[in-house]
Parts: C-alpha cells; structure tokens; sequence
C-alpha cells in the first residue's frame, strides 16, 4: 500500500486518550489489586508474599477481577487500531477513489470470522467502497462478525 501519512491533532489527540484510558485503567487494576492483596493478608488466608503471588497469578491469567479489566483495555487498544488503522485507508480511499485493495486475513488469528474469511476469499481487488458495499465495514472497523477481534487489512493491489 502507498505510505499514507496521517498526522496532526486529531491523530495526537486519540494517542493521547487512548494513553489516559490505559493509565486509569491501570491504576484501578492496582488498586483493586492491592485491595484484594490486603484481604488475603487481613483474614489469615495468606502471607504478604504469598498474597502477592496469588494477585500476580490472577492478573497473568487474566482470571477473577483481572478478566474484565483485560476485556476493557483490550478494547481501548482495538479502538485505538480502528482509528490508526482502517481511517488512513479511507482517507487514501478520498485522495484516490479508484485505488483497489485485497482483503488480507490478519496474521495472528489460526481461526478466522466467516465474513473475513469470505472477503478474503474475493481474488479480485475492489475499492474501499466496494468492500463497504459488503455490508461489514473495512477490516478493524469492528462490523465483522469477530468484531473489534478483527486482525485483516486492505492491502494494496
């Protein structure tokens, strides 16, 4: 795909929320973390050091309060993509309406959605505004059936 360059406020601007929304997130997995810590140690039902393993534990495998809280910054991270990733296409899209993409699976899923799986399977490219004609939005805009799990891009034909 051609370098497409998308700079200026409204890309600093959702860097820099996008950093707020994972530093309170943070911090409210921390202090949910030590509030947990501190009830282990206060009913006798483990060690300082014990407590600590125990919290560690949890939040690696994202299990108990730490599954919600991964689900959430999963999120923020996917929106995040959707931003950076799908609207520098649509804005080559306006600069050059008649560029043709192919739809490419992400790498990183073994299992993909049926409707990634169908588009990918179009060998003939189309412009972004034949794949929106599809019904399902550019790759990482989050209406495929896997949603904001979507991992595929538009790559230049």
């Amino acid at each position: 795909m051609p370098d497409v360059t998308i700079s200026g406020s409204r890309v600093l601007l959702l860097i820099q929320v996008t950093i707020l929304e994972l530093e309170a997130e943070a911090n409210a997995l921390l202090d949910r973390a030590l509030v947990e810590k501190a009830k282990l140690v206060a009913t006798g039902q483990a060690t300082e050091k014990e407590a600590e393993k125990i919290i560690t534990d949890t939040i690696t495998a994202g299990a108990e309060f730490a599954g919600s809280w991964n689900t959430r910054i999963d999120k923020i991270v996917r929106e995040m993509g959707k931003q950076l990733v799908a609207q520098p296409v649509r804005t080559l899209a306006q600069q050059n309406p008649t560029a043709k993409f192919h739809w490419v699976l992400g790498s990183v899923k073994s299992v993909h959605c049926p409707d990634c799986q169908r588009l990918s399977d179009i060998k003939e490219p189309r412009t972004v505004a034949e794949w929106e004609s599809e019904g399902v939005g550019l790759p990482r805009d989050g209406l495929t059936i896997c949603n904001v799990g979507c991992r595929c891009m538009l790559s230049s034909a």
